[in-house]
C-alpha cells in the first residue's frame, strides 16, 4: 500500500457516518488477525456470517417484532 492509499482509506473514513466506525474497526481487526495467522479459513465463514446476521438483526423493526417474544 502507498501513502496515497492510505491518504484515500483516511478520507472515506472521515467521511464516513458516525455509528459505521464500529463496522469499521471490527473489519480491519479482522485482516490484521488474519494476516497474523490467529483466524483459520474455516473461521471465516464464521466471521463472515455474523456480520451479515449482524446487520440483520441489528435493526428497529426487528427488535420491534421480537419485543413480545
Amino acid at each position: 500500500m502507498n501513502m496515497g492509499d492510505r491518504d484515500a482509506l483516511r478520507k472515506e473514513i472521515d467521511d464516513l457516518a458516525e455509528p459505521l466506525l464500529g463496522e469499521v474497526i471490527d473489519f480491519v481487526r479482522f485482516l490484521k488477525a488474519r494476516q497474523e495467522g490467529q483466524i483459520s479459513p474455516r473461521m471465516e465463514g464464521a466471521i463472515a456470517s455474523g456480520a451479515v446476521l449482524r446487520r440483520f438483526w441489528d435493526r428497529p423493526e426487528e427488535d420491534e417484532a421480537c419485543r413480545d417474544l
